[in-house]
């Protein structure tokens, strides 16, 4: 059982920390002629053109990041599928640089390379036959790749999980790992679990706002469920399930799982990779349901203590802001200049307390369990004072760990970025990596990563319903810690989000379906 052998986890995130002499010594050059297709194209099987009169989630954005006070009852139909799909991995923006064109997605990724890929599989619904779909948001199209109702078969691999086995459908995202290897190599593992966090973030946020039921599931059997994708587990990668819709649609009927292998388009004419992607993956698989069930049963007791911290600033004050969902994920950008104007200390507690507020999965045990810890610095909060800060989601709070002036800290630990400088907060969102190894094994590293995607998406959506902006910026790990200690001397920093106030006018973006046909021949 390799996933209990944690220094892989522990080796691979060593090996890809960035340094302050790892960037100046370790020099890479972007070969261009071998840059991926951002999209992955079915050749020979049928598309089925999606509706483009989908309904759009009009909930207050705020109200998305709630539990809802009641579920819906209600079946889900092909248009609801449309909505769903569009807002956790459509395209909101196209844009022409010299000769090439970029579509740029609804969630955010790290270099918008998007190596992240969505497939469903459903019951019987109103006006969609049962099976497996994979989706094309480039010409808003589905492809169906198995028929038949396997809801309770995939459930037997996910720990014979009910939201599987009797909701309605269940989201599989995947990573095809070249296209963000391309830029960042062998660091860009972790990228996997950040831009499919994200866009879990959007999903979960559009099923609160139409009051779905949702589950997140990162323990799985991953050869049977990347078998039942019909990809090799190697260049593409299940990495997480998402189930929607009320969990009473029941069907117990066990199927056979065929291998597939059906053509696709190329990516590009070669591939570079890297063994030491693979040896993580592979060693932070789960390889029978014995496996799932006993990290099921470790989540059960959750992760987050209460802490012994101080409490330094009771936070109150929540902005009340009114914006439908929808507008809130089409001004979505990454903002790329930050002004020097300070947020109000309600903007931050907004995002602080709707960011952490939560997430319905298998590998933690209620809303209130987190393996994400946040630390901060403030450039520019108004009635805050400038400094370094923790977080305290149980008592809702701050811990004031250094008073200062530390924008060029900021700046600095975000690889020497300027968007670090200029922003009015930088968000780390760290992590007790040995403990959450010692837990759930290698597999907590992936859970690690993909909860901290999770809350930077939600931190992104709720910056942009406050009219500020926001943007993910890589960092220098070891620094991170360091500057937070002593207080964060057991902990890893997982990702970066820096908020503020955009200094120019971003276009909002639009909604595009069939923006682009792929050429197969």
């Amino acid at each position: 059982m390799p996933n209990k052998e944690i220094n892989y986890a522990l080796k691979f995130h060593e090996i890809t920390k960035h340094s302050y002499i790892s960037v100046r010594t370790d020099r890479y050059y972007l070969d261009w002629s071998i840059k991926p297709y951002p999209f992955k194209v079915y050749i020979d099987l049928p598309k089925i053109h999606l509706p483009k009169d989908f309904p759009k989630p009009e909930k207050n954005a705020l109200d998305c990041f709630k539990i809802p006070e009641h579920f819906s009852e209600e079946d889900i139909d092909l248009k609801k599928v449309a909505e769903l799909l569009y807002f956790t991995a459509g395209i909101s923006r196209v844009k022409k640089y010299g000769t090439e064109f970029y579509y740029f997605r609804v969630a955010p990724a790290t270099g918008a390379l998007y190596s992240t890929e969505v497939y469903f599989f459903c019951k019987d619904l109103r006006d969609l036959s049962a099976g497996l779909y994979h989706f094309d948001p480039a010409e808003f199209v589905i492809t169906k790749i198995r028929d038949g109702d396997y809801r309770y078969t995939i459930s037997k691999f996910c720990g014979n999980d009910e939201s599987v086995a009797y909701s309605p459908l269940t989201f599989i995202f995947t990573s095809i790992g070249w296209r963000n290897v391309w830029k960042y190599r062998i660091r860009s593992y972790r990228h996997w679990f950040w831009d499919s966090g994200t866009m879990i973030a959007n999903l979960i946020s559009v099923a609160n706002s139409e009051n779905l039921e949702y589950k997140v599931i990162l323990s799985f059997v991953d050869k049977e469920i990347n078998k039942f994708l019909g990809i090799d587990g190697r260049k593409e990668c299940a990495l997480a399930l998402v189930s929607i819709g009320k969990p009473k649609f029941k069907n117990e009927e066990i199927k056979n799982i065929e291998e597939i292998n059906y053509k696709t388009l190329p990516l590009s004419k070669r591939e570079v990779e890297y063994k030491e992607i693979y040896e993580v993956h592979e060693n932070s698989s789960l390889y029978s349901i014995n496996e799932v069930l006993e990290l099921r049963n470790e989540a059960k007791t959750g992760f987050y203590k209460e802490s012994k911290y101080k409490c330094d600033i009771k936070l109150s004050g929540e902005k009340n802001v009114k914006i439908p969902l929808w507008k809130v994920i089409l001004k979505r950008g990454s903002t790329r200049k930050f002004s020097l104007k300070p947020i109000q200390l309600e903007d931050l507690y907004t995002i602080l307390k709707y960011a952490t507020g939560g997430i319905n999965c298998d590998f933690l045990r209620d809303y209130n369990d987190t393996l994400i810890e946040i630390y901060f610095i403030a450039n520019a909060v108004e009635r805050l004072e400038s400094g370094a800060y923790y977080f305290n989601k149980e008592l809702n709070c701050l811990e004031t760990l250094k008073k200062g002036k530390f924008r060029s800290v900021a700046g600095y630990l975000c690889l020497e970025q300027d968007l670090g400088y200029e922003a009015s907060v930088v968000f780390f969102l760290m992590n007790n990596l040995n403990e959450t190894l010692k837990k759930f094994g290698n597999r907590g590293y992936r859970m690690a990563q993909l909860e901290a995607g999770i809350i930077a998406g939600k931190i992104y959506l709720i910056s942009y319903t406050l009219n500020l902006g926001a943007t993910g910026l890589t960092f220098y790990d070891d620094d991170i810690t360091n500057f937070f200690s002593p207080h964060a001397s057991n902990k890893s920093n997982m990702m970066v989000v820096a908020v503020g106030y955009p200094a120019y006018k971003a276009k909002e973006g639009q909604i595009y379906t069939g923006v682009l046909e792929h050429k197969t021949k």
